[in-house]
């Protein structure tokens, strides 16, 4: 979702697009709104925040695209939006990944290019310490490795995270090929992946139920620290 072109070409605070089958800030099958993310207000009032206390604010300039995972027949839960922020060249200069838990909570990681480097190129890995509590079998500590790549020929995106401790404890990938948002093609992934919401919360509780049987030691005095 190009979030400068819809979001940035209006002066409300709270700009309203599409249909009744996909659309923003609006009642529709598949939408996207700006209570799901970031402060739960105004979305860009919530990235401008954000770039101005990590002095990003005069090197953001371009395109701010947003991967997620939509509200669909109003029901929402997005374990991680990445927001991929551009340079007028077009150059990935930085990466917000908005990681949510079950527990209603979030946290934003602000992912810079390796030292000394204007933007990121493919390949580049980036590391993060680990400091937001997203399921009762995982630890708080340790940190995370970030790797993501778009093949402009293919169209085809790619986002790894690999949470290590003392070894590699969980690899995560996610995939997909980018393609033009139209009612026509939202239509399609309504009819292919109809409950698709509900299916993510409900298969993170059935692991859960699983990791628990298996009598995996919980962490959830990690919580509240």
């Amino acid at each position: 979702m190009p979030i400068r072109s819809i979001f940035y070409a209006t002066p409300n605070d709270k700009p309203q697009w599409g249909n009744w089958i996909v659309g923003i800030n609006r009642r529709s099958l598949i939408s996207l709104n700006d209570e799901d993310h970031g402060s739960g207000g105004n979305i860009k009032r919530w990235l401008k925040n954000i770039f101005i206390e990590h002095k990003l604010e005069n090197v953001i300039d371009g395109e701010i695209w947003l991967v997620c995972f939509p509200r669909v027949l109003g029901y929402q839960f997005k374990p991680v939006s990445f927001w991929f922020c551009e340079n007028k060249l077009g150059e990935l200069v930085a990466v917000l990944a908005e990681v949510h838990n079950t527990f209603g909570e979030h946290h934003t990681y602000v992912l810079k290019p390796p030292f000394g480097h204007a933007f990121f190129k493919i390949g580049d890995v980036i590391s993060t310490p680990k400091c937001f509590y997203v399921s009762p079998f995982l630890s708080v500590t340790g940190h995370y490795q970030f790797q993501f790549n778009y093949d402009k020929k293919t169209k085809r995106d790619f986002a790894r995270i690999d949470y290590f401790k003392d070894q590699l404890v969980l690899k995560t990938l996610m995939t997909g090929v980018a393609a033009p948002l139209t009612t026509r093609s939202a239509l399609g992934a309504l009819f292919k992946y109809p409950f698709i919401s509900l299916r993510i919360i409900t298969q993170i509780h059935f692991n859960a139920l699983m990791l628990w049987a298996k009598k995996i030691p919980l962490t959830l005095s990690e919580r509240n620290k």
